[in-house]
């Protein structure tokens, strides 16, 4: 398994621990991807993106989120609403979840609520 999905994979069962429910990992579209769309305990909808940054990384992983990278994230969150009509009248906000260290399976939990 690549980094990129073991890091997700941390981050989703660090969310599940926190009460959040999984809706959706890995969601493609044509705007992009979601990592990790969730529900919260008051039904509020969860984009997540997952960053991940080695300990001698030279930019905060959050700082690796530009706004070209924000705005298609934000279509891709859109185009799920709309292909899923039944969450739509739902609240929703995009986090971030940042991991920290060299090694996912060990690394430090970030989470970011309401970034944008």
């Amino acid at each position: 398994m690549r980094r990129g999905r073991l890091a997700e994979a941390r981050a989703e069962a660090w969310l599940v621990e926190q009460g959040l429910q999984v809706l959706g990992r890995r969601v493609r579209s044509a705007d992009g991807e979601l990592d990790l769309i969730l529900l919260d305990a008051v039904g509020c909808l969860v984009f997540v993106e997952v960053r991940q940054r080695g300990d001698g990384a030279r930019m905060a992983a959050v700082e690796t989120l530009t706004q070209g990278k924000q705005e298609r994230l934000r279509r891709a969150a859109t185009a799920w609403l709309q292909a899923h009509p039944a969450h739509q009248e739902r609240s929703c906000r995009c986090d971030v979840i940042v991991l920290g260290g060299s090694r996912v399976g060990t690394a430090s939990v970030e989470w970011l609520q309401a970034v944008w």
